[in-house]
């Protein structure tokens, strides 16, 4: 009797990680680009069957809530000043550096983020 209980688990399990993988790849799809995009360069993802969809909910609020709240720490200087666009890019008044990104991106067709290591590119959609 001992292996038809352990069999009885076994699918239990089976059936219950199956379950998991449906619920996380239906909350995958159902992000949006920018959300998505949020969860997979902060590797918030996990693994499908291992993390349900609550937690990956729960991750993507408090990935948005700290983005949040570095977009506004970075938006300010020590008086309080808001800062323009141009200046937290780093680039002249006449946005030089960006339209060099772009000739550079409209040439290749992917550029490889700065700061990154390895093969990470942004891609263009169509």
């Amino acid at each position: 009797m001992g292996k038809g209980r352990e069999v009885k688990e076994y699918k239990n399990s089976l059936q219950e990680r199956l379950s998991r993988e449906e619920a996380y790849y239906q909350f995958i799809n159902e992000l949006n680009d920018e959300d998505y995009r949020i969860m997979r360069d902060h590797n918030l993802l996990g693994t499908p069957g291992e993390i349900t969809a609550q937690e990956l909910r729960r991750r993507l609020e408090g990935a948005k809530e700290r983005l949040a709240s570095q977009t506004g720490m970075e938006n300010r200087e020590g008086d309080g000043r808001i800062v323009g666009d141009s200046e937290v890019l780093g680039e002249n008044s006449n946005g030089d550096s960006l339209l060099e990104w772009l000739n550079t991106f409209r040439r290749t067709g992917n550029a490889t983020r700065s700061g990154q290591s390895g093969n990470q590119t942004w891609r263009a959609n169509a």
